[in-house]
């Protein structure tokens, strides 16, 4: 790979960053990424004259990765409902409290974990009910569950075994014990 091969090519991949960043500094910030990785793995590119694809997909990783770490964040305001008693059956109070979880998910993810989980809504029905594609309802449903997961895993370390919780304990963060 030799600069002059490498610059030839730099001037659709800005065009190509440009469409997609709101301002020129931020499209050559990303294109400088692009130059950075490609030279890291320069040894990756087993044909010279597949440069350019090998680029574009180098581009569109960066600016991928790049909008991924520009979404902001949702943070769940919720109260952890406090088991009193540990019950015999621990994986009946994690599921409890993964509903709450659930029912604390910003909309629209509460609704369509809500209705497909919990009240056993079919995906297609729920797409119809809320005028939606199916892959979308699909979507919303797997990230709704994806943030009702990661709430209850920030909240208790649970360590599961042959199917049933094992033990669910409490983080220093979290008062559900």
């Amino acid at each position: 790979m030799t600069n002059e091969a490498l610059t030839a090519h730099m001037g659709p991949i800005r065009s190509w960053l440009r469409q997609r960043c709101p301002d020129d500094a931020t499209a050559d910030d990303l294109l400088q990424e692009v130059l950075v990785r490609a030279y890291t793995k320069r040894d990756q590119l087993k044909a010279p004259e597949a440069m350019a694809g090998w680029l574009r997909r180098i581009a569109y990783s960066v600016w991928v990765d790049t909008h991924r770490r520009s979404q902001p964040t949702v943070p769940l305001d919720v109260d952890v409902p406090v088991v009193e008693e540990v019950p015999e059956d621990l994986t009946d109070a994690v599921a409890q409290m993964a509903e709450h979880f659930v029912r604390s998910l910003p909309e629209p993810y509460r609704t369509a974990v809500v209705l497909s989980d919990l009240e056993g809504v079919s995906q297609a029905e729920l797409a119809r009910r809320l005028d939606m594609s199916a892959s979308g309802v699909r979507s919303r449903v797997q990230r709704g569950r994806a943030m009702a997961k990661d709430a209850l895993l920030d909240c208790c370390a649970i360590a599961w075994e042959t199917g049933q919780v094992a033990s669910c304990t409490p983080r220093a963060r979290c008062d559900c014990s």
